[in-house]
């Protein structure tokens, strides 16, 4: 190939067959938190829930008007409660932002090397999961994110790209769930044209 060649073709997926000896992920097909009847969704289905919603093209400035409104309420709801813990994650830069009674309880930026950005932002969804579910005082968590595929593999333990960050975050749900009755954990879908409060933060 000739050097403009190589210019206009480089990228992740080109030097992938350079990089593929150096890949460092580690799946398990047969890992214990995958088995029907102890994977999260089985056991603790009404615990999780996905706030999401489809904007259509037809009227999307009045649903996004909408989605905003739903947003601040929940917002505005959820920040009165101090065992309430809330995040913004983004997959930028594999960043999240927990909140508790509307104060920053911590933030992160973790480096997630050559990954897609649903790998990313799953990263970023574990990392604010564990460290709400390691606080004693939490009682429900919100996760705000532009990803619900991301979202939906968080609870899933199966094979997939990014299964170590989803068998953290089933193992800490799991454990979390367990301490006492009546936690959830709920994901919020905030488009990424909004530039909403909460997620933009993280961005």
């Amino acid at each position: 190939m000739s050097e403009p060649e190589i210019f206009r073709t480089s990228g992740t997926l080109f030097e992938s067959d350079t990089n593929v000896l150096a890949l460092t992920e580690t799946l398990l097909p047969m890992n214990p938190l995958s088995r029907p009847g102890v994977r999260l969704m089985d056991r603790f289905a009404d615990q999780v829930h996905f706030d999401d919603c489809k904007i259509s093209r037809g009227d999307a400035d009045k649903e996004l008007k909408q989605r905003t409104k739903h947003l601040d309420k929940l917002r505005d709801m959820i920040s009165e409660n101090i065992g309430t813990y809330y995040a913004g994650t983004d997959a930028t830069i594999a960043a999240s932002i927990l909140f508790s009674g509307g104060v920053e309880r911590w933030r992160a930026r973790h480096v997630a090397g050559k990954v897609t950005a649903p790998d990313a932002e799953l990263y970023a969804i574990r990392s604010a999961i564990v460290n709400a579910t390691s606080r004693d005082d939490c009682t429900d968590i919100f996760i705000f994110t532009d990803s619900m595929a991301s979202a939906r593999q968080a609870v899933d333990p199966s094979i997939h790209s990014g299964q170590g960050h989803s068998v953290a975050v089933c193992e800490a749900l799991q454990t979390w769930f367990t301490r006492k009755d009546g936690q959830s954990i709920t994901f919020v879908y905030v488009p990424l044209r909004l530039q909403w409060d909460l997620h933009y933060k993280a961005h």
